[in-house]
């Protein structure tokens, strides 16, 4: 089997540069993050289309997983490719709904 390629869209580079000037360990977050998703690439709760949020720990909070962030994947089996779609600081945003994720995932991948 082919390794796990993770590709960041241009929309989740854009949210961890936000992020980061709140939390100073997000990169660190997002490493542990990539090792996790490298043995499970469709860990999280199921959106459909492939699509799915995960609870990452915010190293820079005190609180579990639940306070954290939420990052948003989209895994393609035939490619064996996880695209980090979103990612988000759950006490900001409540939720995303999916037919936005669509739409930035078709923006993204111009199909």
């Amino acid at each position: 089997m082919d390794s796990l390629s993770i590709i960041p869209f241009k929309t989740f580079v854009k949210d961890v540069k936000k992020l980061k000037k709140k939390y100073k360990n997000i990169l660190d977050d997002i490493e542990e993050f990539k090792k996790v998703i490298e043995d499970n690439p469709t860990i999280g709760a199921s959106l459909g289309h492939g699509i799915y949020k995960v609870r990452v720990k915010n190293s820079s909070k005190s609180q579990g997983k639940s306070s954290g962030y939420r990052v948003i994947t989209c895994f393609f089996d035939k490619n064996n490719t996880v695209y980090l779609v979103k990612m988000y600081d759950k006490s900001e945003i409540e939720s995303i709904k999916t037919s936005k994720l669509l739409e930035i995932i078709e923006n993204e991948l111009g199909e």
